[in-house]
């Protein structure tokens, strides 16, 4: 091991949350038939409307086997959805009129809501065992990554504590599970896609390329052992190339769209095509930024999902 191999291994931990979470991602780009815009004011209002019922671990395990109203929701202005999305407000009104009309969301003088009552929050839990089963599946994948790869314990030691989750309970915390994976997008995708300016489609198609490079690595531990750091490039050799076609069909873009995108980001120097496709460059100017922002918001994540499932505990044991 190098002297620089002394942390936790934040690119390896950032290929599994990344595919993760863009795997959610794209049931909801389905859903909003492709709309990366629609996505992102969908799921900032989502984290907005909620941040009271999941920042309190006894108002959210007194909460967690109701079902979550409007009525429950905190309303976020135009203005403050726009701001922090960095979109202007024209924009903003249009796509929250369009998902209003569809039933998606409500408005009034006070602001906006999600109404989680609609088939849109349902996307969530398309799976089997819905979003619990989702995270126990992340859950189970960063211990096997850390356990099973030999990184050293120290180095992990944060992680390690945060992943050690009673999985049996999170079914039972079905709708905060679902709001908390909600806020961690938000906190972590939507920063980095921001990197790229107001070109979302752009950010999606980059990011595309660069899990789906790496997702190979993910089932093979002495690549993962390898590669897990960020403090070196990758050889190009060492990722797989995927085709227009397969970004296109990911991201429900239409192939010239992706195909003209793609080129300017290869005359950006972000990507490079190679046989079979193109690949993820420059992914040092990228990842140093990205993958602490996820690993910190990962922890936190289930930091507060540990105390939502203790104080869930200490509730049903109350006289």
């Amino acid at each position: 091991m190098s002297a620089t191999n002394t942390g936790p291994p934040l690119r390896a931990i950032a290929w599994i949350l990344d595919a993760w979470s863009l795997d959610i991602i794209s049931d909801w780009l389905h859903f909003f038939g492709g709309d990366r815009r629609m996505v992102e004011i969908y799921l900032f209002v989502l984290a907005a409307n909620t941040q009271h019922l999941i920042g309190d671990a006894t108002l959210a395990a007194r909460r967690h086997g109701d079902p979550v109203t409007p009525a429950d929701c905190r309303p976020v202005k135009i203005g403050a959805i726009a701001a922090g999305l960095g979109i202007d407000d024209e924009t903003t009104r249009r796509h929250v009129a369009a998902m209003c009309a569809d039933g998606h969301c409500l408005a009034d003088r006070h602001g906006v809501v999600v109404d989680l009552a609609d088939a849109g929050a349902a996307v969530f839990t398309a799976t089997p065992g819905g979003m619990p089963a989702r995270l126990a599946t992340l859950v189970t994948r960063l211990k096997g990554l850390v356990l099973d790869t030999g990184y050293d314990a120290a180095a992990v030691a944060e992680l390690l504590a945060a992943l050690e989750l009673d999985l049996t309970r999170l079914a039972t915390t079905g709708t905060l599970v679902t709001l908390l994976v909600g806020r961690h997008i938000t906190r972590t995708l939507f920063p980095t896609i921001s990197l790229f300016g107001a070109d979302r489609d752009s950010a999606a198609i980059y990011l595309t390329i660069y899990v789906d490079n790496t997702r190979t690595k993910m089932d093979d531990p002495r690549l993962l052992r390898a590669d897990g750091w960020i403090d070196r490039e990758l050889p190009a050799d060492a990722l797989r190339p995927i085709t227009m076609t397969d970004i296109a069909r990911r991201l429900g873009l239409p192939v010239e769209t992706v195909r003209r995108k793609a080129n300017r980001l290869i005359d950006r120097g972000m990507i490079e095509r190679v046989v079979g496709g193109v690949i993820a460059i420059r992914t040092l100017a990228f990842a140093p930024v990205h993958a602490p922002r996820l690993y910190q918001e990962l922890v936190a994540m289930l930091a507060k999902l540990a105390l939502i499932i203790a104080a869930d505990g200490a509730e049903a044991v109350a006289p």
